[in-house]
């Protein structure tokens, strides 16, 4: 249980950006890519595949890819991979279909491509390893034209704060089972660790 609330906490970090519970966590992110690249077949394409070699001279615990992107196609959206494998699809991630919404497009094949921005993160500890990795973004159908930026590895770790720390005001108690206890965190801004070869310690 107590490694649940962990990833849960954590995921909460990624997804946020920040932590509103009380946890003490700390986050570090390896920056991938931040520039933003365009993928498909229109006038300034970069082609339909990009890959990004990244460095890690740990595996870290609880690890999440996240990046974002702009008008992918929804029945056909581009591929994510971490070493090979596909860290899942950025479907979910959509908001539901609006024909008035104007950014939404209908294209003449009855697909659909959203162009506004679409922030997506996925749990990828399991794919990483030791040593030189790859990030691998590929198109879903190749006239399919989006840009991506900010891809980012999140990790993070929650400790519990040693008894005698002295307890917040408004710290809630974590449900464990049927029993409840009350911990005191305390949330710690995310660290960027950037460097040129994309090296995390």
């Amino acid at each position: 249980m107590k490694s649940i609330i962990a990833k849960f906490i954590c995921a909460t970090v990624v997804a946020l950006s920040a932590i509103a519970v009380d946890q003490h966590a700390s986050a570090e992110q390896v920056i991938i890519e931040a520039q933003a690249h365009h993928l498909g077949d229109d006038p300034g394409n970069e082609g339909t595949v990009f890959e990004k070699t990244f460095v890690l001279n740990s595996v870290p615990p609880d690890a999440f890819l996240q990046l974002d992107i702009t008008g992918p196609n929804l029945e056909s959206p581009p591929q994510i991979l971490i070493n090979g494998t596909a860290v899942g699809s950025i479907q979910p991630f959509f908001p539901p279909y609006n024909p008035n919404d104007p950014r939404w497009i209908l294209n003449p094949d009855g697909s659909h491509d959203f162009t506004g921005l679409i922030q997506a993160w996925f749990p990828v500890t399991s794919l990483l390893h030791v040593g030189s990795n790859i990030f691998r973004i590929q198109n879903g159908r190749p006239d399919d034209d989006y840009f991506f930026s900010n891809v980012i590895l999140t990790y993070c770790q929650a400790h519990p704060v040693p008894p005698q720390s002295k307890e917040v005001v408004g710290a809630r108690p974590i449900p464990i089972g049927r029993a409840s206890r009350t911990t005191t965190w305390t949330p710690l801004a995310p660290k960027e660790i950037r460097s040129k070869d994309g090296v995390a310690d």
